[in-house]
Parts: structure tokens; C-alpha cells; sequence
């Protein structure tokens, strides 16, 4: 008999309750800084504190109808994925060109490329479209999905759709192909070129970013080894696999991890170095 899970047949987020009085939390605090600041000497610290108390002041709005708010908030399933508070609808998984995760001040956002922007977008009300135009002017997807104060949250979601429709996975990135062993790392590039490095032979873990993204690869995890090495840009299929076996090498730096996600310029990160 079969032990195994069946698969999902879909993925519903709701609002995350706990989460939501934190998030709230967290308002109250800003509001006390900012009042705090309201009462200091000088013009400057007056109208901060004041513009302060009215942005976060909306959360105590805000936050408590989200408490109170009921039914899923994203569905994915086979026919597409909904992110009900755009009101967009359901993105049929034929429209989508490439589903991918980028991240924005260390918030990570799941980011759905169109082949036709206009046929969803014209669906949001004019200000979001303008947004979203001009998000596009940059090179960023067509719509991105946010998770914060969701659960379950980004990564079960990711799973699923990595597991269900991989062809919206990034592209090229997800043409990459990362396969794992106990005795060496492979990666099959595109081209048809492949490049290993031993786990024994492993001697540098680094994160190069670049200033090139976001419409080509602009994250790649650099393996030195002292006899060949490997280049995996972030999206490779079992980069998330990779992530997890490099976590548990000794003194593994998972802060450069997290500061190289929010780069946008050439950097190099270094996330392990083996003793000499």
C-alpha cells in the first residue's frame, strides 16, 4: 500500500490571524514612534511624525477588516491562479509566460509574467493599472502576488506550482538543472554543457548579483572547486534543493543569503569558505 501523500489538487491562503496582530502590533508601535516624533522641536519632526501617524493610523483600519475577513484570499488550482483582493480574476495557466519569485526590500513576491497584459490588467481599477504599467516599463512582471500575513505562505506555493505546471516556471532559469548526490553537485545547462563539483572538493560558496536583471538572470550561485566549479542562476530547477544542502555545511552564512537577495548591483556574497 501506497504511504505516500497524494498530491494536491489545489493550494487556498487565508489570512493568518496571528500574523494579522503582530502586523498590528507593529502599527501601534509605529504610531507611538511617530506621535513621539510629533511632539519633538523643529518643523522637519512635526510634519514626519504627523504624515507618520496618518499612513500607519490606516492600518488600525485596515488590519482589523482583514482580521474579520473570511474565505481563501489566493487560490491555485489546475485551472490558474486567483488572487481574490485584485479582483482580477482567475489567470488561466495558457496566459501565463513565466511564474518566478523576486524579492523587494527582503519581501519576497510571486511574480506572474503575461502573454497578454492587457487582457487581465484592464480588469484593475485605473490607478493599479497605472502601477502596473509602469512596473512593466521597468521589466518587472506583470502582476505580483504578495504572501505577507497569508498561510500558508509563499514557499508550499511555490512547491505546488513547481510540481503542477512547470512550464510557468522562470525562463531560461528553469532550464537549468541542478541534480544532487552524496559524492558531487551537476548542472545541466540548456546548451547541453554540464559542470559538477565534489562535495569533498567543494572549497567556496558565493552569490553573484548583478545590475543586468530583472529581464535576464541577475542572481548565480558561484561553487569553486579546486578542480572545476559550477554557475546556477537563482529559478534553476532544484536551486531550492541545492539551497537546503549548502544550509547545512559548517557556518554556512544564511545573513549574505539574505543580503544578496535584495541586491540589484554587481556583488559578490560569500556564504562559506572552506578551512584551510
Amino acid at each position: 500500500m501506497d504511504s505516500g501523500h497524494a498530491p494536491r489538487t489545489s493550494i487556498e491562503c487565508y489570512r493568518s490571524r496571528p500574523k494579522l496582530f503582530g502586523l498590528l502590533v507593529l502599527t501601534a508601535a509605529m504610531v507611538a514612534m511617530c506621535s513621539f516624533l510629533a511632539t519633538q522641536p523643529g518643523a522637519l519632526s512635526k510634519i514626519v511624525g504627523w504624515i507618520g501617524i496618518a499612513f500607519f493610523g490606516l492600518g488600525f483600519i485596515a488590519i482589523p477588516v482583514m482580521y474579520f475577513r473570511t474565505g481563501p484570499q489566493v487560490v491555485i488550482n489546475d485551472e490558474g491562479i486567483d488572487d481574490r483582493r485584485t479582483k482580477v480574476g482567475v489567470i488561466r495557466w495558457d496566459d501565463i509566460r513565466s511564474v518566478s519569485i523576486r524579492s523587494v526590500s527582503s519581501t519576497k513576491f510571486l511574480c506572474v509574467d503575461l502573454l497578454d497584459p492587457d487582457k487581465y490588467l484592464s480588469r484593475l481599477p485605473r490607478g493599479a493599472q497605472m502601477i502596473a504599467a509602469a512596473n512593466r516599463k521597468l521589466g518587472f512582471a506583470t502582476l505580483s502576488i504578495g504572501f505577507s500575513g497569508l498561510t500558508p505562505g509563499l514557499d508550499p506555493v511555490w512547491e505546488y506550482v513547481s510540481a503542477r505546471k512547470p512550464h510557468a516556471l522562470l525562463e531560461p532559469e528553469s532550464r537549468f538543472v541542478v541534480k544532487l548526490s552524496d559524492t558531487e553537485i551537476v548542472c545541466e545547462r540548456p546548451d547541453g554543457r554540464v559542470e559538477r563539483v565534489a562535495w569533498n572538493d567543494l572549497t567556496k560558496v558565493e552569490i553573484l548579483t548583478t545590475a543586468d536583471g530583472p529581464l535576464v538572470p541577475d542572481v548565480f550561485w558561484i561553487l569553486h572547486g579546486s578542480d572545476g566549479g559550477c554557475a546556477i542562476p537563482q529559478g534553476a530547477t532544484g536551486e531550492r534543493e541545492l539551497l537546503a544542502r549548502l544550509q547545512t555545511l559548517s557556518n554556512f552564512a544564511n545573513d549574505a543569503v539574505i543580503e544578496a537577495m535584495v541586491s540589484t548591483s554587481d556583488r559578490r556574497f560569500l556564504c562559506w569558505q572552506k578551512d584551510a
